[in-house]
């Protein structure tokens, strides 16, 4: 008995776990396109970058925070050994990610940004396709992992 109801809360958790990444990238496209329509106009006030990118930055370490908190919580249940791939797929691709956006942060201070505007727009584009591209491995790859977890049959 203490089995089945272990499995019923691992599959209650994988549910929420599937909800609250639904959350997180919704946050996340939703700073992207904040940032994205700043750099569609012309140069705006300091103020406005540092929080567009606060904003961005704080929500993309959230879903990479939870990413770490699903991965944990799979691999410690029954995966299959395709599904343990697509995790390390995930997590490859993840690093990349970070490293892409620590390089991108770390050459767009705000002075910079504030004196080349088009090039930081130019820089920024990329760097939200790259996310989006992430954005959408997940929601392919992890979206059915978690369901299936979730609802094992």
């Amino acid at each position: 008995m203490a089995t089945s109801a272990s499995r019923r809360e691992a599959d209650d958790a994988t549910e929420s776990f599937f909800e609250e990444l639904k959350h997180a990238h919704r946050n996340l496209l939703e700073a992207m396109s904040n940032l994205d329509g700043l750099t569609r106009g012309p140069l705006p006030s300091k103020e406005t970058i540092v929080t567009a990118r606060w904003n961005l930055s704080r929500t993309s370490l959230a879903r990479r925070t939870l990413w770490s908190r699903i991965r944990t919580h799979l691999e410690y249940g029954r995966l299959s050994e395709h599904e343990k791939g697509v995790l390390l797929e995930l997590q490859q691709s993840d690093v990349a990610l970070i490293r892409a956006s620590t390089a991108h942060i770390s050459e767009w201070r705000v002075d910079k940004i504030i004196s080349d505007w088009a090039g930081y727009c130019r820089s920024s584009v990329d760097l939200r396709w790259n996310m989006l591209a992430g954005i959408g491995l997940e929601k392919r790859r992890l979206y059915p992992i978690l369901q299936a977890q979730g609802h094992p049959r």
